[in-house]
């Protein structure tokens, strides 16, 4: 139900094949993120430009290490659905973390704004410990003009992959005082 509607709507928003495997991929670590050693951009600027509700504002800050845009995972997120007594099998936010961190690349390095268009492969892990420190996305760069991304923790546990992703850019151009702040993480490389 949508405010001011009386009928449902209903939106096929993507459609994809999912390959459910018999056992949970083997753990793995990568480099361990490190805080920001050059200049960052916090969720509020993000965040005019985004337009995500308050339980998908998944990104507290991003900046560049190297080739690499990191983006920290927000804390004090409200529930992700409802009833947040359900659980689910997955956390959609950890997908959502890397869609946000290569979309604040995209506007940063090229003003471009746009929304997913496809995934090759999303890899999912679950550890049985709790994650150390907070978890933060690491995009590049991938094969094809795609970007290819990493969830990890401060240890450098991996909690999710994304390869190939790639968007379709939106119509409308962003207004370049709200891309100022943004284009800092662009110009740190």
């Amino acid at each position: 139900m949508l405010p001011g509607r009386e009928e449902p709507e209903v939106t096929t928003h993507f459609t994809g094949r999912v390959r459910l495997v018999g056992a949970a991929p083997a753990e793995a670590t990568g480099q361990a993120p490190g805080d920001p050693s050059g200049p960052s951009v916090s969720q509020e600027p993000v965040y005019a430009v985004l337009f995500h509700g308050p339980a998908y504002q998944v990104v507290d800050d991003v900046w560049r290490d190297g080739p690499a845009i990191l983006g920290r995972y927000a804390d004090g997120l409200p529930p992700g659905h409802q009833p947040d007594s359900q659980p689910t099998v997955t956390d959609p936010r950890l997908v959502e973390l890397c869609f946000q961190t290569a979309a604040v690349a995209a506007l940063a390095e090229h003003g471009l704004l746009a929304l997913p268009a496809h995934v090759d492969r999303v890899v999912l892990v679950d550890h049985p410990a709790e994650p150390v420190g907070r978890l933060v996305a690491r995009t590049v760069q991938g094969a094809e003009g795609g970007v290819d991304a990493e969830v990890l923790d401060g240890d450098g546990r991996v909690f999710g992959r994304l390869e190939g992703y790639r968007t379709i850019e939106m119509p409308q151009a962003v207004d370049d005082s709200l891309l100022e702040p943004l284009r800092a993480v662009a110009s740190a490389g």
